[in-house]
């Protein structure tokens, strides 16, 4: 008995169709134009603060600013800004007017990335040219470069970290050097 009440159940209509179905020109849902304005947005988002946090992590130095907020000396040139053709003629005057001026016999140059770059040979051509300078040494360490009255430190912008700069600033804070200047490349 109960199955002839479901069989009968089923063969009837529970509704019936009140009006015709209309259909619209434009979708109602989903909302492409908005979906896609949104996640523009959350993408951007995401991408400026992803970038923060790996420069955060990284810790790249990118400015001499930076470089100055580090190391407490003076900058005395930023050659990474000047144009290639200008860098020779900028060398010859900071070695022959800048450094000449402060009268040092001995002159240590440390080179804190350890890169061999064309201006870094140029500034120690024209170093040697300054008759003041009695003695110009190369040092690979900082106590190598202890007992002389100067010492320049070249440091390549974008490939200077800030933990390095830290403790190559501890490093000298044990200097007894005259005047510790730097030079960005």
């Amino acid at each position: 008995l109960e199955i002839l009440k479901l069989r009968e159940a089923q063969a009837s209509l529970p509704w019936d169709i009140i009006t015709e179905t209309t259909l619209l020109d434009t979708p109602v849902a989903p909302e492409r134009r908005k979906i896609a304005i949104i996640s523009g947005i959350i993408g951007l988002i995401i991408g400026i603060i992803s970038c923060y946090i790996k420069e955060l992590i990284d810790g790249t130095i990118y400015t001499k600013d930076d470089i100055n907020k580090y190391l407490n000396f003076e900058i005395i040139s930023d050659l990474s800004s000047k144009n290639d053709i200008d860098i020779p003629e900028y060398i010859q005057l900071l070695a022959k007017c800048k450094l000449k001026e402060l009268s040092v016999k001995n002159l240590a140059i440390y080179n804190f990335n350890n890169n061999n770059d064309e201006k870094e040979k140029l500034m120690i051509k024209e170093l040697k040219n300054i008759s003041s300078i009695k003695e110009l040494v190369l040092a690979k360490t900082i106590p190598e470069a202890m007992d002389f009255e100067m010492l320049i430190i070249f440091a390549k912008i974008g490939s200077v970290k800030r933990n390095q700069l830290q403790i190559l600033n501890e490093k000298l804070n044990f200097q007894t050097n005259k005047y510790i200047r730097i030079l960005t490349t």
